[in-house]
């Protein structure tokens, strides 16, 4: 199974961190889609959660109107809680930012990405992205790299932000929200 893969690699990366002297809490976490998170199935679900109880969902550009609905309910099923990974880039997102308010009332978390925020300005998804930033709806933001290479810099975004919103909304967005999740109390505490 994937998840088998996921935890060899990262035993054998602790193992090689730990050969040169370093020392960090590592854990897994994955991506999944929402079709497998609408499955509700909590033992699937568990391998791939961020802390105890959040799982990144992909929200796909085409995702129906009961798809965050039915995310969000089940993964309440699970005892789990949604972070909607880009949201931005959804078609029904775009039109209106606004209906991610009523999940993230029940505790949903909305993650934008780089990609959506340093992309031209002139595209929808450009703008429902800073949109959330600027309505204070969007929790987390990420770089949405899935290699090494080839990405948006992460960086030159948060630089972006910081100059619109102040350091400490790149830290609540970049630390303290992302804390939060694995349960930890971020940069103040």
């Amino acid at each position: 199974p994937p998840e088998e893969l996921v935890r060899s690699r990262l035993e054998h990366l602790v193992q090689s961190l730990r050969v040169l002297g370093v020392e960090l809490d590592l854990d897994t976490a994955g991506e999944v889609s929402g079709g497998f998170a609408q499955e509700g199935e909590a033992q699937a679900l568990l391998p791939w959660r961020i802390g105890e109880r959040h799982v990144l969902v992909e929200v796909a550009r085409d995702a129906g109107p009961s798809f965050f609905d039915h995310v969000a309910t089940a993964l309440e099923r699970a005892e789990l809680t949604p972070v909607f990974a880009h949201p931005e880039r959804s078609s029904l997102v775009r039109r209106d930012v606004r209906m991610l308010d009523s999940l993230r009332a029940t505790g949903a978390v909305v993650q934008v990405v780089a990609p959506s925020l340093g992309s031209s300005s002139g595209s929808d998804v450009y703008r429902a992205a800073w949109e959330l930033l600027e309505r204070g709806s969007a929790d987390l933001v990420a770089s949405d790299a899935h290699r090494a290479t080839g990405a948006i810099r992460l960086g030159g975004v948060l630089d972006l932000i910081e100059r619109r919103f102040g350091r400490a909304a790149v830290l609540e967005l970049t630390v303290d929200g992302p804390s939060r999740l694995l349960g930890g109390v971020g940069s103040a505490g």
